[in-house]
């Protein structure tokens, strides 16, 4: 007796698996594994701290609630990015690949999809002290600015500052010309992002203080 109580049980399990299951419905949409319906009660979906989420491996597909952002999160199978979020790293957008974004994840940097040159000088014809001393994220437009403005056309070959300024990148059919050189923060940026960026050298990249090669960039 005992022994067809068990099977009976194994086999209503077993079943239950190949079935849709219903929550507050008993006419469960089919197409669904599982159908909640409630009018006065939500979902609550795994809650952790940021350091717990992001001790997880990858798994695409994978949703939480973080505390400590107190956002909820999904993973991509290679990352982890926050709902709601419009842009992420490693993403083609603007003409090249964002690198960076901003705590709203509306904002943020783009790096050009290749080095413009492997060598270039920063100088129109003489070097002077520009004074373009910014720093820190959108910082390089405003040096790029005051490299151009201070050195000019010069002997009329180009220059780093020219070289970015006056680059296009067409996207989708859209034109992308915002173009203009990291400050150092902007660099590092892209250093920490490199593996999701790609397209670097195997060289030393400095940014606009030394005359050695450079990757353009523009804001989101």
């Amino acid at each position: 007796m005992k022994m067809l109580v068990l099977v009976i049980l194994i086999f209503t399990t077993t079943s239950s698996y190949s079935q849709t299951v219903g929550i507050g419905t008993i006419t469960p949409n089919t197409n669904a594994v599982l159908d909640v319906k409630s009018g006065t009660r939500g979902i609550l979906v795994p809650r952790m701290d940021s350091v717990a989420r992001k001790n997880i491996p990858n798994t695409k597909g994978l949703m939480v609630y973080d505390s400590t952002t107190s956002s909820f999160w999904y993973n991509t199978g290679t990352q982890w990015l926050q709902v709601g979020i419009h842009h992420y790293i490693g993403e083609k957008f603007g003409g090249g690949i964002v690198f960076w974004i901003d705590a709203t994840g509306e904002h943020g940097l783009v790096a050009a999809p290749s080095d413009q040159s492997v060598g270039i000088r920063w100088f129109a014809s003489v070097g002077t002290w520009t004074m373009a001393l910014g720093d820190g994220p959108g910082a390089g437009r405003s040096n790029s600015d005051i490299i151009i403005s201070n050195q000019g056309y010069g002997d009329g070959l180009t220059y780093a500052a020219r070289i970015t300024h006056e680059l296009s990148i067409i996207q989708n059919g859209v034109t992308y010309s915002d173009w203009y050189l990291p400050s150092l923060g902007e660099l590092n940026l892209m250093y920490q992002s490199r593996t999701l960026i790609g397209g670097f050298a195997s060289l030393n990249y400095l940014c606009w203080l030394y005359q050695k090669p450079s990757i353009p960039m523009l804001g989101i």
